[in-house]
């Protein structure tokens, strides 16, 4: 079973109060919902069970509140990767523009010494720019 299907099931049971009745029409929902088949699904809610993270009787299935931790937990960490991205790209657009306008600048000054190290600079930025993408993104 993969881990990205017992995530996926325990994300559902959070937010969706209807697959706490556990009828077989909203196992069934609940299986389409997550994309796997309802033989996995009975797996996966085994699996969260004896994890702690859910609690099933006859009628119904509610989350401990190990359940409930583990999953804000999770949705915490996806907004804090969601912020690190808009930051990386402001960041981004920021130096971008900053480096377009000194290029401009620099091509008024006569002093070649000066423009040098300042390319030099501009390489550099572009170059922990690029390793900050390719860390955080893959590229």
């Amino acid at each position: 079973m993969a881990e990205q299907n017992w995530r996926e099931v325990l994300r559902e049971i959070y937010n969706n109060d209807e697959y706490w009745n556990m009828a077989s029409s909203n196992l069934s929902k609940l299986a389409e919902e997550v994309g796997i088949s309802e033989e996995e699904l009975d797996s996966v809610l085994k699996k969260l069970e004896s994890q702690s993270l859910i609690k099933r009787d006859l009628d119904n299935v509610t989350l401990t509140q190990r359940g409930f931790d583990h999953i804000k937990s999770i949705e915490l960490h996806n907004e804090q990767l969601m912020t690190d991205r808009i930051l990386l790209v402001f960041t981004t657009v920021l130096t971008v523009g900053i480096v377009s306008i000194s290029s401009i600048a620099l091509s008024f000054v006569d002093n070649p010494v000066m423009s040098i190290s300042l390319y030099a600079l501009y390489a550099i930025v572009f170059l922990v720019l690029g390793a900050l993408l390719s860390e955080k993104f893959g590229i």
